[in-house]
């Protein structure tokens, strides 16, 4: 069964590629539906159901990631949006960021799929859904920071720090703009799984 999913995504997503068509992890799991992929997954629940659909196609997207790579195609996967990137040497060794290689670990995992029930779904659902709106409020909080939206995690710890430092209340900053600042921190924060 993996193998077939395996290579139905990696077709599925050659296409669209090629045709400068994007695709959602949910796009590309209706898709493999459609070819008779998860009929034969056992949950429960819906809910149960859907985490057992996108676990195997994350594994897919993952194992994907790694070939293409090995290409140097950079195989960038989020939940709303799967891209193709073309990748210098030099970018290989960077490719894979550090959120990258932990859902990765995750998704090669198979214990994780195996000894998830309705609560460790739910939980997880609502932390994915606390980095959806963290990525919707980025755009805000870059903006708060003064940043630029492609900042690094770097630079954003390092702008945070200056201007914490001049806004702080103790030292004569303005609270109002301390707070703002701290929540445009944490917003970043979530983005970035910190």
């Amino acid at each position: 069964m993996l193998q077939a999913l395996l290579e139905d995504t990696e077709k599925i997503l050659d296409t669209a590629f090629r045709s400068n068509t994007e695709y959602s992890v949910y796009e590309l799991m209706r898709a493999l539906e459609e070819k008779g992929h998860f009929a034969s997954l056992t949950a429960t629940t819906s809910q149960l159901l859907l985490y057992q659909k996108n676990f195997h196609c994350m594994h897919a997207l993952y194992t994907l990631q790694i070939r293409w790579l090995e290409k140097h195609w950079y195989l960038a996967v989020s939940a709303l949006k799967i891209t193709l990137q073309k990748s210098t040497n030099k970018q290989h060794s960077r490719a894979l960021s550090a959120s990258d290689t932990k859902l990765a670990e995750y998704y090669f995992n198979w214990q994780n799929y195996h000894e998830a029930d309705e609560d460790s779904v739910a939980e997880l659902q609502l932390n994915f859904m606390k980095q959806v709106q963290a990525w919707l409020n980025a755009d805000e909080a870059y903006l708060t920071l003064g940043l630029e939206m492609d900042a690094s995690w770097q630079t954003i710890n390092k702008r945070y720090r200056s201007l914490v430092q001049n806004q702080h209340p103790d030292k004569g900053g303005n609270t109002e703009r301390f707070l703002k600042i701290q929540r445009a921190y944490d917003q970043l924060k979530q983005k970035f799984n910190r």
